[in-house]
């Protein structure tokens, strides 16, 4: 009884708010208000009680009677909450002829159309939209389009679509420039990026400092310089200091995602040189050089540069109280410049100096982290039983903390060259993760480094058997074969069935390249593994061509190969093993 006179009571509080929306309305008298007021409480309360059918058809003609927004509203909202898509749909329409000028009901009719993949009747409500609005509401609507079609499939269709909503305003000087970012954006979404890049192009012709074109030129980078990079940085250097520093750092977080490292580089130190500028004392630029100048492997210019973002970073008088992101002392970032300076030290053969950073991050957001650095500084040092103690020490309840220590161990160990140990860990951790493929295939790996053969092969074809669309089993099977010249017929057909669910893999081609070379095939051979090395350039990949090189009496070639795979991995027991036998 009381749940009954709450939902009563909640019901009649929803009814009552609607009646200001239309009470004021000379059409409408009081009794009609009354019985509207009535209809619309017995909807509310049948909405309650499950029955959304008749909730949205009370509603819905309460609307019609009324001509309220809210209630209007309120009926789609039950036809959607009941998956009523043709319902809603009837009733965002009828809302929008009633109120034509009301963009709410364009919204809502926009979003039930795109939901139910009527792309082409979204079309004219998006003009509506559009062509209405006053110019500031305008450019932001213009600027929202893309948000409309995130869940639309055929992204080249919302991209035509965004084409026709947009075309009265693609010459404007205006919004052209705003229209032009929103195809582009599309565009880009569709994986056209050079419609998108002629789409900005075409935006910057009408109005060069547009941020919607930084954004899409910002996105719009990639592995190659083009036009959205030429502009970005045009834009850098023209746009007042706030918005030139922000748009500055982001760039180069966007160069160091695609690995154009050396161009970040650049950018940061540019970044950095203006830090002393009145007003200007971001020291996140010196984090970012910091760690460019590491990946670089220039270690004593990124040690001079993290000390700096960390003098920087943790004096209060040092920050820009007006910059919110240095309102505080940023621990994050000087956790990890300590991570980068231990890196670093180890790097210019430093190592006690290297642990003492470790013992400076005193609130890690990655604890394993630390210890496992700490760890292999200790191998470094000669200390291994000190460095696994280390690592079996580490906490591991929960299951992301185990899969961490177990891959801990099994590195160290392997660079410890104790495969034994390592085999034993796998062992031990495929006990309590009898079904993870990923622990499988490092088991099967590691026996045949102690050429325990049979059980690899055992281990490979359970992988093979439960999870058929792992392709590194099929490769490291079929490369196995190859590699000994045995069952060529059977290593063709996993190192094929690997291909096809990757059929791009550097690893994979090497394999096939090497099956080639072991039936015979030796022009094709030398081919796959050039474009093996090309795509990824490894050691063992390098050994392989290398042998094929010299096969074919072109020793020369063959040495250089081999030489630019030492210079990768002098240690890859693969090459190492090929030039011993070729005495080499």
């Amino acid at each position: 009884m009381k749940s009954l006179f709450r939902n009563s009571l909640t019901a009649l509080f929803i009814a009552w708010a609607w009646v200001p929306s239309f009470a004021a309305a000379p059409v409408v008298t009081n009794e009609r208000i009354g019985a509207i007021f009535y209809q619309v409480l017995i909807a509310e309360l049948s909405a309650d009680r499950g029955d959304l059918p008749l909730a949205y058809s009370l509603m819905l003609d309460a609307a019609r009677k009324s001509t309220s927004s809210p209630l209007f509203e309120r009926a789609v909202v039950f036809a959607l909450k009941a998956n009523d898509g043709n319902a809603a749909l009837e009733a965002a329409k009828t809302w929008q002829r009633a109120e034509p000028n009301n963009p709410l009901a364009d919204q809502y009719l926009v979003q039930i159309l795109l939901g139910l993949n009527r792309l082409a009747e979204v079309v004219e409500p998006l003009k509506r939209m559009v062509n209405k609005a006053n110019l500031e509401d305008k450019v932001a609507i213009i600027n929202q389009l893309p948000r409309y079609f995130a869940r639309i499939s055929n992204k080249k269709a919302a991209a035509e679509l965004l084409k026709q909503v947009l075309q009265s305003e693609l010459n404007s000087t205006v919004t052209g420039a705003s229209a032009w970012a929103a195809i582009g954006t599309q565009l880009l979404i569709s994986g056209d990026r050079n419609a998108a890049l002629s789409a900005l192009e075409k935006g910057i012709a009408l109005q060069k400092n547009a941020p919607e074109l930084a954004l899409l030129a910002l996105n719009g980078v990639q592995a190659q310089s083009s036009l959205a990079d030429t502009f970005l940085l045009q834009y850098i250097e023209s746009a007042p200091p706030e918005i030139s520093r922000d748009m500055r750092m982001t760039y180069i977080r966007r160069l160091v995602e695609i690995a154009r490292f050396s161009e970040a580089l650049a950018l940061a130190k540019t970044a950095t040189l203006q830090i002393n500028s009145p007003g200007n004392t971001n020291a996140e630029a010196w984090l970012l050089r910091g760690s460019l100048e590491l990946q670089e492997k220039q270690f004593a210019l990124a040690e001079r540069s993290l000390l700096q973002y960390i003098r920087l970073a943790s004096k209060p008088e040092g920050t820009n109280s007006s910059d919110p992101a240095n309102e505080s002392v940023p621990a994050r970032g000087i956790a990890q410049a300590y991570f980068f300076l231990s890196q670093a030290a180890e790097e210019l053969g430093r190592l006690d100096d290297a642990l003492n950073y470790l013992k400076l991050i005193t609130n890690p957001a990655e604890p394993h982290r630390v210890t496992i650095r700490q760890a292999q500084i200790f191998s470094r040092q000669g200390k291994g039983a000190q460095a696994l103690a280390l690592l079996r020490a580490l906490p591991d309840s929960k299951e992301e903390e185990a899969r961490i220590k177990i891959s801990a161990q099994v590195d160290l160990l392997r660079k410890q060259k104790n495969e034994p140990a390592a085999y034993s860990v796998l062992k031990q951790a495929l006990v309590r993760f009898p079904k993870d493929h990923e622990l499988t295939y490092d088991l099967a790996m590691s026996a045949e480094k102690l050429s325990k053969y049979e059980e690899m092969e055992i281990l490979l074809r359970a992988v093979i058997a439960s999870k058929p669309d792992y392709h590194g089993a099929y490769n490291a099977l079929g490369y196995f074969f190859a590699d000994r010249n045995i069952k060529l017929g059977e290593a063709r057909e996993l190192i094929e069935k690997a291909l096809q669910f990757a059929p791009r893999d550097p690893y994979i081609i090497d394999s096939l390249g090497w099956l080639e070379f072991r039936s015979g095939n030796t022009t094709l051979a030398l081919t796959l593994l050039e474009q093996a090395f090309r795509d990824k350039p490894d050691a063992e990949i390098a050994a392989h061509w290398g042998e094929v090189l010299w096969s074919q009496g072109r020793k020369e070639q063959a040495q250089a190969i081999w030489k630019d795979g030492l210079k990768l991995n002098k240690e890859n027991a693969t090459l190492l093993e090929t030039m011993r036998r070729l005495n080499q």
